[in-house]
């Protein structure tokens, strides 16, 4: 596979969540240890983007802080990148249910492109996508302003391979695996709800 490096995003402030996403429980464990373990099923190299040690300990992986602190997301993959210097899969730090199989694939099929970006309905998902140094000039011209939009806003400057959901629902037909928990009621409905299937 021409992917072998892997980052979790986890630099947000959490504040709908009201305590860090990255340590809440699931099998027992700190959410972003079990997205960790998935990882490394896949990729030899793993670091965490995060200020918090106690986040980064959690995961047993090796920190990295962001360069534009306080630019949101797009700031964790252009970290990642630099640290990487080679075509890195970047996921948030609060998505559960990830599929190891559905993401093998999504990094099989970057080829000759700046970023592969999954799509789940009509909106992509950039917190679980590939993206490759080309991208890099992009990202910080962005960054560099005042205002930064969403990562989404950087891809018309790229040449990105968008991944339809047909694709996604053949490894996980209700696509649990774009799932994110932002607010303590999401977690508890998404907790109850793989308890009664």
């Amino acid at each position: 596979m021409n992917v072998r490096c892997a980052t979790i995003i986890a630099g947000g402030a959490s504040r709908r969540m009201g305590r860090d996403k990255a340590l809440l429980s699931i099998k027992g464990q700190p959410l972003i240890a079990h997205i960790a373990e998935v990882l490394r099923q896949i990729f030899p190299d793993l670091v965490v983007v995060t200020s918090n040690a106690t986040i980064a300990d959690a995961a047993h992986a090796h920190a990295i802080s962001d360069i534009y602190p306080g630019k949101g997301p797009l700031a964790g993959i252009h970290v990642a990148l630099k640290h990487w210097e080679q075509p890195t899969f970047c996921v948030a730090c609060d998505m559960p249910y990830l599929n190891a199989d559905y993401i093998r694939h999504l990094c099989a099929q970057l080829e000759d492109f700046d970023a592969v970006i999954p799509c789940s309905g009509d909106y992509a998902e950039p917190l679980h996508a590939v993206y490759t140094p080309v991208c890099l000039p992009v990202i910080e011209s962005t960054l560099q302003q005042e205002r930064v939009g969403p990562v989404s806003s950087i891809y018309k400057q790229l040449k990105v391979r968008f991944i339809e959901g047909e694709q996604a629902r053949q490894f996980d037909p209700a696509l649990r695996m774009f799932e994110n928990w932002n607010t303590p009621e999401e977690v508890k409905m998404s907790l109850t709800t793989v308890e009664n299937l």
